[in-house]
Formats: C-alpha cells, sequence, structure tokens
C-alpha cells in the first residue's frame, strides 16, 4: 500500500458520474433490459394486487423478501468491480471492497422489490451494511447506478455478460447521491425511504447503488456471501 494514492471524480455532463479519471460519458437513463410494458426489466409479470392484509402486499410473491406483519426483509444481490483487474468478478466474495485508488474498487448492492405493489405506501426502508474493515471515519454516500447489472457477471468493463457500461469502461451513477451515512465498524444503518419508493413506484428505475468516498483508503463490508447471515447487508421496509 506505499504507493500515492489518488482519486478522480469525473462530473458528466449528461448527470453520470464516474471515479478513478474514466472519460465522461453519456447517460442512456438506465432502466431494465426487459420487454416493454412489463416495468422490471427482468421479462416476468409483476403482481401489482394487493395482499390480503390490506397491506397493498402479495405476500406469495415477494421473491427473496420476507414479510412478518408490517416488516419486509430482503436480502441484496451485491458485488465489487475493481479497476485494477477489470475482467474479474467478485459476485461470490464475501466482502464488498471499497478502494479509493487510481485503479480502486466499487462495491455495488441491489434489492428485488418486484414483489410489492406500485400502490404500496410505506413508513420506511433502512439499510443494514456491516462494515468489516474501516480505513478511518468517513462519509459514506449512495448513488443509483444507471444500467442493470448480474452479482456474477458484472465487472470493471460490463454489468452483466455481452454488455458494456455506458462508455464502456467503469461502472455509471447518478451525479447526486440519495443517501450518505458516517460509517463505523460492526452494523451501520442507512434511511433510503424516499429512494425505496421511488423504486416500488417505478421498478425499471431500480438497478441498484454504488458506494462512494470522497477520501483515500479501503473499506469493506460483508457481502451477501458472509458466512455469518446477521452480518449480511438487508432492507427492512416497514408498512404503515
Amino acid at each position: 500500500m506505499g504507493f500515492a494514492r489518488v482519486v478522480l471524480v469525473v462530473l458528466c455532463a449528461t448527470g453520470c458520474r464516474q471515479l478513478f479519471g474514466i472519460e465522461p460519458i453519456a447517460d442512456d437513463g438506465g432502466g431494465g433490459g426487459g420487454p416493454p410494458g412489463d416495468g422490471r426489466g427482468d421479462g416476468r409479470p409483476r403482481r401489482d394486487g394487493p395482499g390480503g392484509d390490506g397491506s397493498g402486499v402479495d405476500g406469495s410473491n415477494l421473491g427473496a423478501c420476507v414479510q412478518v406483519g408490517k416488516t419486509i426483509t430482503c436480502p441484496a444481490q451485491d458485488t465489487y468491480v475493481s479497476g485494477g483487474n477489470q475482467t474479474a468478478n467478485y459476485g461470490t466474495d464475501p466482502s464488498l471492497v471499497l478502494y479509493t485508488t487510481s485503479a480502486g474498487d466499487l462495491p455495488l448492492v441491489q434489492f428485488d422489490l418486484s414483489g410489492i405493489a406500485a400502490s404500496t405506501a410505506i413508513s420506511s426502508a433502512q439499510l443494514a451494511l456491516t462494515a468489516t474493515n474501516v480505513a478511518e471515519l468517513t462519509t459514506i454516500s449512495l448513488y443509483g447506478v444507471t444500467a442493470p447489472w448480474l452479482e456474477n457477471e458484472a465487472t470493471w468493463q460490463a454489468p452483466r455478460t455481452g454488455v458494456a457500461w455506458i462508455g464502456g469502461n467503469g461502472p455509471t451513477y447518478e451525479m447526486s447521491s440519495f443517501a450518505s451515512f458516517s460509517v463505523a465498524s460492526g452494523a451501520n444503518s442507512v434511511d433510503v425511504t424516499s429512494r425505496v419508493r421511488i423504486w416500488i413506484q417505478n421498478p425499471s428505475s431500480n438497478a441498484g447503488f454504488v458506494l462512494e468516498t470522497g477520501n483515500t483508503g479501503m473499506w469493506s463490508f460483508a457481502s451477501n456471501d458472509d458466512p455469518t447471515p446477521a452480518n449480511r447487508p438487508s432492507l427492512v421496509i416497514t408498512l404503515p
């Protein structure tokens, strides 16, 4: 680690943002890769009918999410991509690495909310992340990714096999963060209510998010492959 570490952030004129010296590129607006009108991006039909409890949630169609009373808990798909190893996929790594160098690493996280009806009202949504390595206390920001990606296919060069990131190199994401938190070792909770409401109402806008910080160093978070289930990323949604 004895070499100079430089972070270069480029703001794209079209509203996307890229790290580590990548040239500004045009944003295609993100969205899903499914057929028009499915509102999901994965080609599967979406159920928007209310559940039997009046919550607007079809409890039998929540996918990996689990509902207990007025609480819905969702697991993540996650990985990180590396500017230093641009063709590598880390979808099975137990860690999500944020490494802010000239050829650094960026974590990607997403929650499938497609089983929740678009009309569903929510009281709150909390993101749970477990920090396993903290270079220093800093603010970590969350930015919406602007292209759909797959956990076991995403690399620095491609969000999924056969499809390049917008501009061809490195993940692209929104210019403005939608949430931030002061990272601490161990459990961290982040209020993401406003963004989760958008994702529920407009599923095609949900390509997950990237973690980023303006400081230099390495931070690691437990991924969905961490051997301790309680450490894995989760999204906890509370219904009215």
